[in-house]
């Protein structure tokens, strides 16, 4: 145990110093924040899409909620059983339309 404490204390303690520059073929991977109208609306859609999404799960975890304490009753259980259906089939829309527009940004940008 003590050499592991002690590798890790070197490198924590290993000071780059001043003036060491990073190297810019580094920097040049890092993916720029977008600005103007398209950052702007890139950062609405997200948002929009998010809370959709939420929106989704929450009432999937809420038919099932109803599906399983439905107590043997089958209306209800298929009420519920079809909206969860339902559903799911919503959220792989909104993925992929979430897709789309992700790809349309990206060209627009």
């Amino acid at each position: 145990m003590n050499l592991f404490y002690i590798l890790i204390a070197k490198v924590f303690a290993a000071d780059p110093g001043p003036g060491i520059i990073p190297d810019p073929h580094l920097l040049s991977n890092v993916p720029k924040a977008p600005s103007g109208l398209g950052g702007l609306a890139g950062d609405v859609i997200n948002i929009l899409f998010g809370v959709a999404g939420g929106i989704t799960l929450i009432v999937i975890i809420y038919l099932g909620y109803q599906m399983f304490t439905s107590k043997g009753k089958e209306e209800e259980f298929k009420k519920a059983l079809s909206g969860i259906s339902y559903a799911a089939i919503g959220l792989t829309i909104l993925g992929l339309a979430y897709a789309m527009v992700q790809a349309f940004l990206n060209y627009i940008t």
